[in-house]
């Protein structure tokens, strides 16, 4: 029994939901973030230290975070622009002046150095009104464009959106989220060659796209390429688990579902326990448990998980055969 991934590119019925969900997105997306790490002369990161997050430009807005144990740091919510970041440990101080954009902006690194090497870069890095003005221009035309092709999809027009979305990527050819749009874009036009290329192009530029990772599954299960599959999968579940702890539960669930195609029982057992450890309340992860349970005659268990698909989801797409497969453990008497 093959199943498809749970995904928004995946459930049948849900393209115009996706063109909605990618519109929204463009307009929303009016702010960006930066992540990155401190270190010092040898570098070595450096933990628990306060970052400054000046705005380079016509008016006063900073902010400040906090390095964690590695020395990694991130603030999101930032306007496009020019951005100076300043660490100071004692005597030693790091500057460095990073853009923000619309697009995921790379990790950086602030170097701390000591005071006169430290003032030769902080003077460095001051810019021109000129410059300001000419890079605050370049960010403003970006998210226009981000914005005209969000109203393309909101009105159904896929080709425009994805020339509008590609003719971006000439200006701008380190927009990963570009990319990304363009792969979902051309999923839903079935152009699976052109959706992979897109999706690997995104992630070469920004690897921590699990989103895409878990795009670029769905691409390959369709297309039966289930090693691929299973290793685009485990990346995504290993990048939401990063972010969040214990992962990502659809995430999860889309790599029990390709270790189940593959016929690798318990290892996609171990994905869907994790994912109903991430959300209690994924129906269709107890109903893939009652599945294999039922296959390894673990019945009471397998009773359990069904029982609990059919309280989460007693209309859902699986739940007359839940109730079938749950009458024949009965009326064998093997419960």
């Amino acid at each position: 029994m093959r199943h498809t991934l749970l995904s928004r590119l995946a459930l049948a019925g849900l393209a115009a939901a996706a063109l909605i969900a990618f519109a929204s997105s463009a307009h929303a997306q009016q702010t960006g973030r930066v992540v990155g790490v401190v270190v010092d002369e040898s570098n070595t990161p450096v933990p628990d230290i306060v970052v400054r997050i000046e705005f380079i430009g016509d008016y006063d807005l900073s902010y400040e975070v906090k390095t964690n144990s590695k020395g990694e740091f991130a603030r999101a919510g930032l306007a496009p622009g020019r951005w100076r970041l300043t660490a100071t440990k004692d005597k030693l101080k790091g500057t460095l002046v990073t853009s923000v954009a619309l697009t995921p902006s790379p990790n950086v690194t602030v170097m701390l150095h000591t005071p006169v090497e430290a003032a030769k870069i902080a003077e460095a890095s001051k810019l021109s009104a000129d410059q300001i003005e000419k890079h605050n221009k370049e960010q403003q035309a970006l998210k226009d464009a981000f914005d005209a092709a969000g109203a393309s999809i909101a009105a159904g027009n896929t080709d425009d959106a994805l020339a509008k979305l590609n003719d971006i990527v000439v200006k701008v050819p380190d927009c990963a989220a570009c990319y990304a749009k363009i792969g979902d874009l051309q999923v839903t036009k079935k152009d699976n060659a052109a959706a992979e290329a897109a999706y690997q192009k995104a992630v070469t530029i920004d690897p921590t796209l699990s989103d895409v990772y878990a795009a670029l599954a769905t691409v390959y299960n369709g297309e039966g390429k289930l090693d691929d599959a299973a290793k685009m999968s485990a990346k995504a579940a290993e990048l939401n688990a990063a972010k969040g702890g214990g992962g990502d539960a659809t995430s999860l669930y889309n790599q029990g579902i390709i270790l189940w195609n593959q016929g690798k029982g318990d290892d996609a057992k171990a994905c869907f326990d994790k994912a109903v450890a991430a959300d209690p309340k994924f129906a269709d992860a107890y109903y893939m448990q009652g599945l294999i349970l039922v296959g390894q005659t673990k019945n009471a268990d397998a009773i359990k998980a069904l029982n609990k698909y059919l309280e989460l989801a007693p209309t859902g797409q699986n739940a007359e055969t839940a109730k079938a497969i749950l009458a024949s453990i009965k009326g064998s008497g093997r419960a």
